[in-house]
């Protein structure tokens, strides 16, 4: 099996809608994500089959993962178990940034 290498800064990034930006990298059973969310960036609701594990690398948001509503911030870990519906709105004025791991990889962002 050949070894894949990537740099962060050269993967291109994908714009989903408007003051969201992610670039992701995936191997055959995972995937790693950075998303970029800007403030004022309305939530998106969703849920897929995918176990997402969440880092906040900077920024402060409101993550709603089922019924809970969780303040997070820089340097704060989050599991979303899979079908669980779940969102993230940006609090303050600085963007959000967070990187996801995913298991399985999702085909859409690859």
């Amino acid at each position: 099996m050949a070894t894949t290498i990537a740099n962060w800064n050269t993967l291109p990034a994908a714009f989903p809608r408007d003051g969201i930006s992610r670039k992701a990298f995936s191997g055959k059973n995972s995937m790693i994500t950075m998303f970029e969310i800007q403030p004022g960036t309305a939530p998106d609701p969703h849920s897929h089959a995918h176990e997402q594990l969440v880092y906040i690398v900077s920024g402060k948001a409101e993550f709603v993962v089922g019924e809970e509503v969780l303040k997070v911030k820089a340097g704060d870990l989050l599991v979303v178990p899979s079908n669980v519906p779940h969102s993230l709105k940006v609090i303050g004025s600085e963007p959000v940034l967070n990187i996801n791991v995913f298991s399985p990889i999702r085909n859409e962002y690859a």
